[in-house]
């Protein structure tokens, strides 16, 4: 079983992963359950889902059982990777990709941020590879 965080579903469990990190006995199925479906606004998602989610996290070493308990916590390692997957996939490759198709008419402002500097050299990048790979025109 995969992980794919294009998918709502996985970037809200593990949104709440990362949300009930702190706890120091770590959380249940069902808190994360609860959790989850707040950040989908879906009151279906139960706690036979958690742990089927929780189970696919426990497989790629993400969260480990706390002793003999039916708790879990993320393990250090993870919390910071999956930190820059929802960090790179919101922040950088989705404005990127929104903004990699044809480049916006008209006069650049005459002050810009130097992240929309960035932004903009990714952008044209892009562009340039999709036109190397024939994906656009």
């Amino acid at each position: 079983a995969g992980i794919d965080i294009q998918k709502p579903r996985m970037r809200a469990v593990i949104e709440a992963v990362l949300n009930l990190a702190p706890k120091p006995d770590g959380f249940t199925a069902g808190e994360l359950a609860v959790r989850t479906g707040e950040l989908l606004r879906q009151p279906t998602y139960t706690p036979r889902h958690a742990a089927y989610d929780l189970r696919k996290l426990r497989g790629k070493g993400f969260v480990e059982r706390v002793g003999t308990t039916r708790c879990y916590q993320p393990t250090t390692l993870a919390i910071g990777t999956l930190v820059a997957l929802l960090i790179l996939r919101e922040k950088v490759i989705k404005p990127v990709l929104a903004g990699a198709g044809k480049p916006k008419p008209g006069r650049p402002p005459k002050r810009m941020h130097p992240l929309d500097v960035h932004y903009e050299n990714l952008q044209s990048e892009m562009r340039r590879t999709f036109r190397t790979l024939g994906l656009a025109a």
